[in-house]
């Protein structure tokens, strides 16, 4: 009996410590952060590793990855739900950064078209 709490203690611990793998992994992503931030990447993740949709490999890794994404998954969503707010923040930040870069560039062509106009003003008078 102590054999088996034994093992189901060390098989928690470990879960403990790889919870919130995909979360972990797509916060840490490159490509994540140049694409722009999303809610919940890691459920997402899981979702498409549990699926079979971003798994290139053969079929006993796609099982067991999608055992493995399935196990992960309330532990992402932990994860992700504590990161929910920052993540809102980054994503409306951006969206705000996009926005004022717009503007400079409306400016900026307002601007130059505003000094054509004026340089054909100078010649025609």
């Amino acid at each position: 009996m102590k054999k088996i709490a034994k093992s189901i203690s060390f098989l928690l611990i470990i879960l403990f410590f790889l919870s919130g793998c995909a979360s972990l992994s797509t916060r840490f992503d490159r490509a994540w952060q140049e694409k722009g931030r999303i809610v919940y990447p890691g459920v997402r993740e899981d979702v498409k590793i549990a699926t079979g949709k971003s798994i290139t490999a053969g079929k006993p890794t796609i099982l067991m990855r999608s055992i493995w994404a399935l196990i992960d998954l309330p532990f992402s969503f932990a994860f992700d739900t504590f990161f929910l707010f920052p993540d809102l923040c980054a994503i409306i930040d951006s969206k705000l950064e996009n926005r004022g870069n717009e503007h400079k560039k409306d400016v900026q062509k307002n601007s130059k078209e505003e000094k054509s106009l004026n340089e054909k003003r100078i010649e025609q008078n």
